[in-house]
């Protein structure tokens, strides 16, 4: 018995890994290869010999890609590649996003005295677990910032915005993070 091939290949779509993670410091990975069809004519196939494996610790957005030799064989473990187009080209993406860190600039109240009120004082905010839909934020591990430009003056009564701006990051990379500035309140009062 001769078996010949078929003029029209079926074709295979492979998918290449997607996963998405918020910076925490350790490598994060995208992997595996699925496949859109593996059924034709009642008849359904496995693929096996390909790959696709990228980590990364840094936040950004890498590219994933599938490698190897695809072997597609029957529902009696026969090698039917023959029959078959199998396409690699699919690329996935494995995003790292950026973790929030909050500065807070401090706020201050004095009586009025004839002398501005300034307070260069500022914070960080405590690291969070994060939740279902809510990402992790805070510094990771040994991470730290080191200065924070604070602006704000207040000479008579009233109040006014003590704004934060600037950090310089003392240890870590100032990149695997987004800096949201909160302001403070400088009052003086009558």
């Amino acid at each position: 018995l001769t078996v010949n091939d078929r003029e029209a290949k079926y074709v295979i779509d492979a998918v290449a890994p997607d996963a998405e993670y918020t910076y925490d410091g350790t490598a994060k990975t995208a992997e595996g290869v699925s496949f859109q069809n593996l059924t034709f004519d009642g008849q359904t196939y496995t693929v096996e010999g390909l790959s696709s494996t990228r980590t990364e610790t840094n936040a950004g957005d890498y590219a994933t890609s599938i490698t190897g030799t695809a072997v597609v064989t029957d529902a009696a473990g026969e090698d039917v590649t023959g029959q078959f187009t199998v396409n690699t080209t699919d690329t996935g993406l494995l995003k790292i996003n950026k973790r929030q860190v909050t500065v807070t600039a401090a706020s201050d109240e004095k009586d009025y005295d004839g002398t501005a009120l300034t307070n260069d004082g500022w914070t960080v905010s405590e690291p969070t677990e994060g939740s279902e839909g809510v990402p992790p934020t805070g510094l990771v591990g040994s991470d730290s910032i080191a200065s924070v430009t604070v602006t704000g003056s207040q000479l008579y009564p009233g109040s006014s915005a003590n704004v934060p701006s600037s950090a310089v990051f003392g240890s870590g990379d100032p990149d695997n993070y987004e800096v949201k500035y909160v302001s403070g309140k400088l009052t003086v009062n009558d």
